[in-house]
């Protein structure tokens, strides 16, 4: 199972060198658990620090398919569609509802480029097709640029995904006090 074989799809995607990083971000998720806990907002206090744990198993060893991978997606996704659907309206303020609404988008528009690239830059049948939207050099298995793409994906996610929402939503929620 630990067979870096792309025929398996249970091989490690990203290297625990560098997915080390996302488990450094990650204790963001556990602050981000206690300002929800200071502010009342019990359930979504609840799911970061489910998210928390997820992520810490997650990001230590990053399997392309596995249940915990599934788990803190869908967390994730249920934790993000928690505060846009129900906390930004019934909680922030107008001008934080705002804020938290405009960064949303930009959170799906860096996720989505950042997977799209990341795919095409590993996905060697993607580069094969005639139909590359943006032409990306694939960038070979152990090789310098595979590396950098490695931590170029993760340090994008990182950032975005992890740290981001979590420092956005403190502001929102805090401020709304």
């Amino acid at each position: 199972m630990n067979s870096n074989n792309n025929n398996n799809k249970f091989f490690i995607e990203i290297p625990p060198n560098i997915s080390k990083y996302g488990v450094i971000s990650g204790q963001a998720f556990l602050v981000g658990a206690f300002i929800a806990f200071y502010c009342k907002h019990y359930y979504l206090s609840f799911l970061s620090f489910i998210l928390y744990v997820t992520t810490m198993l997650y990001w230590r060893r990053m399997y392309q398919v596995s249940y915990i991978k599934f788990a803190d997606m869908f967390i994730a996704h249920s934790m993000i569609l928690l505060v846009t659907i129900y906390y930004a309206i019934y909680y922030f303020k107008p001008k934080y509802r705002n804020i938290w609404y405009y960064f949303i988008l930009v959170l799906a528009t860096v996720y989505c480029i950042n997977e799209y690239i990341y795919y095409c830059r590993t996905a060697k049948k993607y580069n094969e097709t005639e139909f590359n939207v943006v032409p990306l050099d694939y960038t070979n298995k152990d090789s310098e640029e595979r590396e950098e793409e490695y931590y170029r994906v993760v340090l994008t996610h990182c950032l975005f995904l992890h740290i981001a929402p979590v420092t956005i939503y403190s502001y929102c929620a805090l401020g709304s006090l």
